[in-house]
């Protein structure tokens, strides 16, 4: 897989976005956090989730990676929030640290993902968007109770309004994916709610068809955020994106 990522500051004085790649062999985790400024330490919450689920990737052994990427993805985030629960506990600083997570692993062409929060994970092709996560967000909940379009998502009031993050104690709620084969000249693409609301999917798959590699690809969306967030006071925006061999 062709990968590429970028993560930007916007208008905000610090970015509490974070995210990380690992590769081993056909074994591949993408992971990224959003965190939240109005609980406090947004920023050292989403680095502690995204290093213990790196931390998760890189102790497990690729057979049973391979074996079990829905297992290694559940445990992956019970890290991610045991590491931010017991940070808690021992810094009373730290109290109400949370942030969103966003997971996608795969060995081979298997892809699988994991979310809670409203950083998504879209799967694409030179057509169409072929999966994305739902938000655990107010305007999410009014999208799959049909009361509102997924479209109108990204203007709504309370789309800030998160209803499930990482760091509340006892209420961890994940949203876990089908297993996925991918085809080649498919893409895939991670990214915090900055960067998402700024770009509409049919800039993204524009993109992906005429980027000639992953860096290329998000580069232009990148691009296309800039432009649209201009004068708007803009997030951190932050997005990975991974290419399947294109022919």
């Amino acid at each position: 897989m062709d990968i590429a990522m970028i993560s930007r500051l916007g208008d905000r004085m610090k970015n509490e976005d974070c995210a990380a790649v690992r590769e081993r062999g056909e074994a591949v985790c993408l992971v990224l956090a959003d965190g939240l400024g109005g609980h406090g330490f947004g920023e050292t919450a989403s680095k502690m989730a995204v290093t213990a689920v790196i931390k998760r990737f890189d102790s497990t052994p690729d057979d049973i990676f391979e074996a079990d990427i829905q297992g290694f993805l559940i445990g992956a985030v019970e890290n991610a929030q045991r590491a931010l629960i017991e940070a808690e506990h021992q810094n009373i600083r730290l109290r109400n640290m949370r942030t969103t997570i966003t997971i996608l692993a795969g060995y081979g062409n298997i892809v699988q993902c994991i979310h809670v929060g409203d950083s998504r994970v879209y799967v694409l092709n030179k057509r169409k968007v072929l999966y994305c996560t739902e938000d655990h967000s107010v305007p999410g909940m009014l999208v799959r109770s049909g009361r509102l379009r997924f479209e109108k998502i990204r203007n709504h009031p309370d789309r800030s309004q998160l209803l499930r993050v990482l760091g509340q104690e006892d209420d961890l709620r994940y949203t876990l994916s089908e297993p996925m084969r991918i085809l080649d000249n498919t893409g895939v693409l991670l990214c915090s709610d900055g960067f998402w609301e700024l770009i509409v999917e049919k800039q993204m798959v524009k993109t992906f068809n005429s980027a000639t590699s992953a860096e290329h690809w998000i580069m232009q969306m990148a691009d296309i955020v800039q432009k649209n967030g201009k004068d708007t006071c803009m997030d951190n925006n932050t997005a990975i994106v991974g290419i399947f061999e294109r022919t």
